[in-house]
């Protein structure tokens, strides 16, 4: 995968759940003060994701599915992920 690591999550969440709605958001900005680059690159550490996907229908381990699919990105630096994972049917 190539691009950003914004970029780069919304791929795998769109390929790993083939979301009904999804929202990636890059939140590092508000979380400056916990990590500073040493060598001046930006870092994206920070993300909110909401994800909305027959895949999460009936589990209650949502956040555990995300966390796997994104693996990727902790080990590209990603330090932190609000979730808000939700079936596309009522339950």
């Amino acid at each position: 995968m190539e691009g950003n690591l914004e970029t780069r999550i919304s791929r795998a969440l769109e390929n790993e759940f083939k979301p009904a709605a999804l929202e990636v958001r890059n939140t590092t900005a508000n979380h400056v003060a916990h990590r500073k680059p040493e060598d001046g690159k930006v870092l994206e550490t920070h993300f909110y994701v909401r994800v909305k996907s027959s895949a999460f229908n009936g589990m209650v381990n949502r956040h555990r599915l995300v966390y796997k699919a994104l693996e990727f990105a902790f080990e590209k630096g990603l330090h932190a992920i609000e979730m808000d994972c939700d079936s596309d049917v009522q339950e």
